[in-house]
């Protein structure tokens, strides 16, 4: 067993791809008429509200701020009804091999492991369509491999299942692998099943999205409520692995600080008191 597992978000924190959102024309779709750096995704899901210019779109609601609405303007004038928000860049594998060349990749993020062995490196991203971003896999992971002489071994596009977007939905996928890894055995409907998965007491975690590493944190309080689900015997198995050994995820949010590129925590998994196996009752 390896000491360690790393498991790394992708986007803003191994790699920034040139993908924007494209801003089309609803009775056109095919024409980009503008696109939107990524970044501002977050804004536009409630901060741009305060500038009236709401955007409806395949069931998602989103906000245009004046200077976005005022360049869409010039290009094309155009109603708020008109107008779609569309994820094509980051899921159309012919765009997504066209821009490979100017991928940034975030490799600093990595120097910290450098020397190590014995560990183990994997990748779980919200991104849609793993097999668009096949060829970007390829090239982060040979410059992984050239840069720590580690292969990443661990892939996970949690969201290709149903194309989710729900921010809540995908921190939760993501600590629900995280939990996995640690207890060593795989979940199926928010609980634990007796199918073993590879199993580590120290994983890492690296996001940028603090949603995504707050989720993480409460490790614990996912762990307890799996366990309440699980039969028997694999509920026994569980409890007494965690007291026999020190399992602790550690997140690493990324903070674009080159000096200090980390905020880092640890957190302990424990064997829960109030969860009781049916042996011990009998002792009593």
């Amino acid at each position: 067993m390896k000491n360690s597992l790393h498991l790394f978000d992708l986007d803003f924190t191994l790699w920034k791809l040139n993908s924007k959102l494209a801003i089309i024309d609803k009775t056109s779709p095919k024409n980009i008429l503008y696109r939107i750096p990524v970044e501002e995704k977050i804004f536009m899901k409630d901060k741009y509200k305060k500038f009236n210019h709401e955007i409806n779109y395949n069931g998602e609601t989103w906000y245009l701020n004046d200077v976005i609405w005022n360049n869409i303007q010039n290009i094309k004038n155009i109603t708020e009804e008109n107008i779609g928000i569309s994820f094509r860049e980051f899921t159309d594998e012919e765009i997504l091999n066209k821009q490979i060349d100017r991928t940034e990749y975030l490799l600093d993020n990595l120097n910290h492991l450098k020397n190590q062995r014995n560990i183990e490196i994997g990748f779980i991203t919200a991104s849609l369509n793993r097999e668009s971003h096949q060829k970007n896999i390829d090239a982060l992971s040979e410059k992984i491999e050239r840069k720590l002489r580690i292969k990443p071994s661990k892939i996970y596009f949690i969201n290709d299942i149903d194309n989710n977007e729900n921010s809540d939905i995908t921190s939760f996928r993501k600590s629900k692998i995280i939990l996995e890894f640690l207890i060593g055995k795989k979940t199926k409907n928010n609980r634990f099943i007796d199918l073993i998965q590879d199993d580590y007491n120290d994983v890492y975690f690296y996001d940028d999205d603090s949603k995504n590493i707050d989720f993480a944190k409460n490790i614990q309080n996912i762990l307890e409520s799996f366990l309440l689900k699980t039969e028997y015997e694999t509920k026994k198995e569980i409890i007494d692995s965690i007291k026999e050994n020190d399992k602790k995820l550690f997140t690493y949010q990324i903070t674009n600080n080159k000096v200090d590129p980390f905020i880092i925590n640890e957190n302990k998994l424990f064997s829960p008191l109030h969860i009781k196996v049916f042996e011990d009752f009998t002792k009593k």
